[in-house]
């Protein structure tokens, strides 16, 4: 039945199994107003200190209404569902006869406790309570029948589409889900809800096609021997032999939930909005946030390493911190790395006021200005990786023609 119009939806919002506060959607101006509970004041736990900081009294951000954030606070719309998970949440409300507008706070009732880091939504949607788990190739191919004919508003049944939504990472825009590997036995069962199942928590991103999976892997590790922080990674080639690409989530440890926070959602920075924001822009978040020169100098390598390698789809959700068990904030491990350029040849942020165009001197005038020591050897470090493309390339068994291309968009003349 569909919900009344104008309702307004109310969630908590939990984490570490306490109260964190709630938030409550306004149907009329579209925003969200969030409060924070006592409690969590008087523990004294910042989770966004920048945009959200531990104070008494309502929040609401009226100029975020209209945005990537859809009138929420950053601290809870990193969490919202991404265009394949709500592709996902509206087939299965039609199956269910509600076919009205979902708010982004109603929409944080599908994520449940399923959703990145370790925020937690109640009252949980019961599409999210466990029931049979799917084989990693069960929902490799129900989520290519969805890529295949034309994204997810094509019809699943019933089961298929249980099986997919219950295991989707339903934040992102790529079909995800969320999945336990076992070193003994390898991939083993989707994870629905943090069910204490064997194994690691990793994520799989289903690949459109049998390339793109092995371009992230050969980017990974290339990354990797360029002095860039990357989660544990692989490929799982399903029963069809098409190449799907995994990452170890680094949010989950074995103490529990870790807390991640994107920059765009610490500093309310939109990144659908090309070049509006700035490398220097992201460092100085990260001094801000305490998080030492040699994380600093890490994000530092991160950007020489995406101007190298044209991975220019570089925008503010592409990098995170996260609040450790000591409640320091240090950077995440760095994801979405893959060749990215775009149709313009611009990067998303900007480094030294350009978005194209960047040299060797302005990667050094950053690293100046940021006391970074020893930008030569890590410049020199990046561009000698990335020269070596072909041979990471090879070892992914990327196409020959394509990682030609590909090392043509490269940039290691610095």
């Amino acid at each position: 039945m569909a919900r009344r119009a104008g309702a307004r939806d109310v969630v908590e919002v939990l984490m570490w199994g306490a109260r964190v506060g709630a938030v409550a959607w306004n149907p009329v101006k579209h925003t969200a107003a969030f409060e924070y509970d006592e409690d969590w004041l008087r523990a004294g736990v910042e989770l966004s200190p920048l945009t959200l900081p531990l104070r008494s009294g309502v929040f609401v951000f009226p100029e975020l209404a209209g945005s990537w954030f859809q009138g929420m606070p950053g601290l809870l719309a990193d969490s919202l569902p991404g265009g394949f998970g709500l592709g996902l949440i509206r087939q299965w409300r039609r199956r269910h006869g509600n076919d009205d507008v979902l708010s982004p706070v109603g929409q944080l009732m599908f994520v449940g406790g399923s959703g990145p880091g370790a925020l937690e939504f109640r009252p949980e949607h019961p599409t999210n309570r466990p029931s049979k788990s799917a084989t990693i190739d069960e929902l490799a191919v129900s989520a290519r029948t969805i890529q295949d004919v034309g994204g997810p508003a094509v019809a699943l049944d019933e089961e298929r589409l249980a099986e997919l939504l219950a295991a989707a990472d339903l934040s992102r825009d790529r079909p995800k889900a969320r999945v336990d590997w076992s070193v003994a036995s390898g991939p083993v069962r989707s994870r629905r809800n943090e069910s204490p199942e064997p194994g690691e928590n990793w994520l799989i991103t289903f690949a459109n096609d049998n390339v793109e999976a092995r371009v992230e892997y050969a980017y990974s590790l290339m990354a990797a021997d360029a002095g860039v922080e990357v989660p544990k990674c692989r490929l799982f080639v399903d029963s069809t032999g098409r190449a799907h690409f995994m990452r170890r989530r680094f949010d989950r440890t074995p103490g529990g939930k870790a807390h991640v926070q994107s920059l765009a959602a610490l500093c309310h920075l939109d990144p659908h909005l090309p070049a509006a924001h700035s490398y220097e822009g992201a460092l100085s978040t990260a001094q801000a946030l305490g998080i030492g020169a040699s994380g600093v100098a890490q994000l530092y390598t991160r950007m020489v390493f995406n101007v190298a390698a044209a991975n220019q789809n570089d925008t503010t959700t592409s990098i995170a911190f996260t609040l450790n068990p000591t409640r320091e904030w240090a950077l995440s491990p760095a994801f979405d790395l893959t060749s990215a350029p775009s149709p313009t040849h611009r990067h998303q942020m900007t480094l030294n006021g350009k978005s194209a165009h960047v040299t060797g001197d302005d990667l050094r005038e950053v690293g100046r200005r940021f006391g970074i020591r020893d930008t030569g050897g890590i410049i020199d470090t990046v561009a000698s990786v990335v020269a070596a493309w072909k041979e990471y390339a090879a070892y992914a068994q990327v196409p020959p023609d394509l990682h030609k291309d590909i090392g043509a968009t490269h940039q290691v003349g610095f």
